[in-house]
């Protein structure tokens, strides 16, 4: 084992902060913790991979990595989620100029709500930061309003792992996130993740009751399937029909916050609204020959 050396061969198709770039803002003014309230659609986009080498000299692969947002998020050229006034707001931390009376209103209860968990969490990055183990970016968290109500679904459209089609393949992926803290129930319950950031759990583990989603969901194959090859590379690009899609499906309860903030601005009586759904991933690997 030790001859063994780990590197990690990055191919990385978007940045993948955890807030965007794209709005026309610094980075540095951004608020370091983030809720995404706005009603979704529940398909997470793949942006991103990485491979891990554990044999240098074989080029032999212990891992595939995946990292997957909300399409929302993904900030395609035909997405306009980075023009939202409100969404500038909340991610700044301060009203936008641009804000109309009713994303003003929105933006006031939107803060009171996350007040307490803001608190909590600034003097946890603080601690951390002063400890020197993370820095001003490596604190940062993103969430969505998407609380997990059982366990996921994880299934081929082909033979992988060698399992066939339809098999449940939970036990050969693993899944984490970036965040320092976890967030738990529509309450705000914080939990202290520092010491399992960017780590991986079994997905009984991770996806635990009324955990709220990240914004950026990681994921980690165990071992390589023998069915898959490397040689079209990036796999994200790759536009042949020869492609196992792994669909992952999270149970969720979505809470439409933002859209209910904006309904009491003209209805005081207006009722906020939650839907059951899911969460929908496609991970793609191009079939070996």
């Amino acid at each position: 084992m030790n001859a063994m050396k780990t590197t990690r061969i990055l191919f990385p198709l978007l940045a993948l902060c955890i807030l965007s770039c794209h709005v026309d803002k610094n980075e540095e003014k951004q608020s370091p913790l983030f809720i995404y309230g706005n009603t979704i659609s529940g398909t997470f986009d793949v942006v991103g991979y990485d491979y891990e080498i554990y044999n240098e000299q074989e080029l032999a692969y212990e891992s595939i990595r995946f990292y997957a947002r909300p399409t929302e998020l993904n900030f395609a050229p035909e997405n306009a989620a980075n023009a939202d006034p409100l969404y500038i707001s909340v991610l700044l931390g301060e009203l936008d100029k641009e804000a109309s009376p009713a994303e003003a209103f929105s933006f006031e209860r939107i803060t009171e709500r996350t007040r307490p968990l803001m608190e909590q969490f600034g003097q946890y990055r603080h601690q951390l930061m002063s400890d020197g183990a993370f820095n001003e970016y490596s604190t940062r968290a993103g969430f969505i309003n998407a609380y997990v109500t059982g366990m996921p679904s994880v299934k081929a459209d082909d033979t992988i792992f060698g399992q066939p089609s339809g098999t449940e393949l939970s036990e050969w992926f693993r899944f984490g996130d970036g965040c320092i803290i976890g967030v738990i129930g529509t309450d705000y319950k914080m939990e202290e993740r520092a010491d399992i950031v960017n780590g991986y759990q079994t997905a009984s583990t991770y996806f635990t009751k009324e955990r709220m989603l990240p914004v950026n969901l990681h994921i980690c194959t165990v071992g390589i399937p023998p069915e898959i090859t490397f040689e079209e590379l990036p796999v994200l690009r790759y536009a042949g029909d020869d492609v196992i899609k792994v669909t992952i499906a999270i149970p969720v309860r979505f809470e439409r916050y933002w859209d209910w903030c904006k309904a009491l601005y003209s209805n005081p009586d207006a009722e906020e609204r939650f839907a059951d759904g899911e969460v929908r991933i496609v991970v793609p690997f191009v079939r070996k020959h």
